[in-house]
């Protein structure tokens, strides 16, 4: 089958950016209410303000995401047909495929704070051994997880008996699965707590008839506040309908051709699909198993939300009489089907 190997190159490298950008928005944003707060007729002034502040938050940006990136070890895992190598900085080990157990978010207490640890799980000589994977993202985990699982079923769960029943009706129905996404986001709430003391001060400066630079900069956060809040909420309602876009409320089959809420797919347009195998459950809350199409004229593949995975896997549910049914279709219209939903780059 080949082996697939899973680097945390990309998680180092968004650490060191979250760093190097960061400082230099505050710093700019601070200079910005001094300029708009205190303004100055003096033009070479008011560019010396910009200039210096922000080389200086870009060199020492620069510095802290280089620390934050050194603190994240590098962290390779190669999965082949019989073992899973883990290379994490100088330490190295190798765990037998039939030995793994699960992956897992176990919390961790430590002190005020609760800290996610995901960890892969494999039977040790007297005890279970925990990998810790903290250094990878979720979104990363969740692809190794599902590689090692996927995996380890072809190869020791082949000759079982499962369930091979199909859909028997021409429709599937979806499910809601954001019934609660319509709720304002806590950062709306925290930026509220903050905001609505700030436009009170500035009404009570402004009936009082009192100009100070102290009212001009709770003037100008007043009205960045607003910008910011009211881009927040604008940023969440684009982002629930696009998702709402792409959560399967029907879908439907037919000879030619198949219907996804209003995408039709003809099945002579199709390149291949990948659609989560029912035995892949869920290890966090928001896991989703999900259809991705890719077709000859896309130049990425289309995906969808089926639905939510669930914690255990029960073989005769409707989602497995649903997967099975499409790889029965992608079998009867020469249709490849992905075993595993991996970014491009990767060898599948």
């Amino acid at each position: 089958m080949g082996d697939l190997v899973f680097e945390n190159k990309k998680t180092r490298i968004n650490s060191f950016l979250r760093s190097f950008i960061a400082l230099p928005i505050i710093v700019m944003f601070t200079v910005l209410l001094i300029i708009i707060a205190k303004p100055s007729d003096d033009f070479g002034r008011t560019i010396t303000l910009i200039i210096i502040p922000l080389a200086g938050s870009l060199v020492l940006g620069a510095i802290g995401g280089l620390i934050s990136a050194s603190k994240i070890l590098k962290m390779k895992i190669i999965l082949s047909d019989n073992k899973i190598e883990v290379v994490k900085g100088a330490a190295q080990g190798s765990y037998l495929l039939e030995d793994f157990v699960e992956c897992k978010m176990n919390k961790v207490s430590g002190g005020r704070t609760v800290k996610d640890i995901q960890s892969l799980i494999f039977n040790g000589e007297e005890e279970l051994l925990f990998i810790d994977c903290n250094d990878f993202s979720y979104y990363e985990f969740l692809q190794i997880a599902d590689a090692i699982r996927v995996r380890k079923h072809i190869i020791f769960n082949k000759e079982k008996a499962e369930n091979r029943e199909l859909l028997p009706a021409e429709h599937y129905l979806g499910i809601n699965l954001y019934d609660n996404a319509r709720k304002v986001p806590t950062a709306v709430y925290i930026l509220a707590a903050l905001f609505f003391p700030v436009c009170g001060a500035v009404a009570y400066f402004a009936y009082s008839n009192v100009h100070t630079q102290l009212t001009r900069f709770l003037f100008v956060g007043a009205c960045v506040g607003t910008i910011v809040i009211a881009g927040l909420i604008v940023f969440d309602r684009i982002y629930f309908k696009k998702n709402e876009k792409r959560i399967v409320k029907e879908m439907s089959f037919s000879s030619s051709d198949l219907k996804i809420n209003d995408d039709v797919w003809n099945y002579n347009k199709i390149q291949s699909i990948y659609i989560t195998q029912p035995y892949l459950t869920a290890i966090d809350n928001d896991d989703a198993r999900v259809l991705e199409i890719n077709g000859y004229e896309s130049p990425n593949p289309i995906g969808y939300i089926v639905e939510k995975r669930p914690k255990s896997y029960a073989s005769s549910d409707d989602y497995t009489k649903l997967y099975n049914r499409i790889i029965s279709l992608c079998e009867s219209n020469g249709i490849q089907v992905e075993p595993l939903r991996m970014p491009k780059k990767e060898k599948r």
